[in-house]
């Protein structure tokens, strides 16, 4: 369970996997089937993914609370990027990768590099720690916060 992070050392928020709710939920079945029958171009598949993306920007938003604030973000599956599967965004007015319902100020600064390991994952949080420690966690003169996901 997710709780709010409120302590200073509290820099780096782990997205294992895409938190889709269970398909399989009658109230979640019915409000799909709503949106699928409205006129409006918007699907219940879109539906599924906003109520996965929303869960995914609380996440950041508990780490990462003002404009001066820095951590960093694991997102921990390959959909992130588009691969094949649900969430890709793919069918009628699919909005694209998950990535892009992402806050733009999160787009702006990700990185996506395929990993072969934790190693890897734990040298790239190491550099961008190191590299906050030095500004101390504030705003750098061109006005870009530092909260830079690995």
């Amino acid at each position: 369970m997710i709780t709010t992070a409120q302590h200073p050392k509290h820099r780096c928020v782990v997205v294992c996997g895409m938190p889709y709710a269970n398909p399989s939920d009658q109230e979640l079945c019915q409000r799909m089937a709503y949106w699928d029958a409205q006129p409006s171009g918007l699907t219940g598949q879109q539906l599924y993914e906003a109520m996965c993306m929303n869960a995914v920007n609380q996440c950041v938003g508990r780490v990462i609370r003002h404009a001066g604030d820095f951590a960093a973000i694991v997102l921990v599956d390959a959909r992130y990027l588009g691969a094949s599967g649900a969430g890709t965004g793919a069918g009628r007015g699919g909005g694209g990768t998950p990535v892009r319902k992402l806050p733009k100020w999160l787009q702006q600064s990700l990185e996506s590099e395929h990993v072969q390991g934790f190693g890897f994952v734990y040298s790239r949080l190491v550099t961008f720690f190191k590299r906050h420690a030095s500004v101390g966690g504030k705003v750098r003169a061109n006005g870009v916060t530092p909260a830079q996901p690995v």
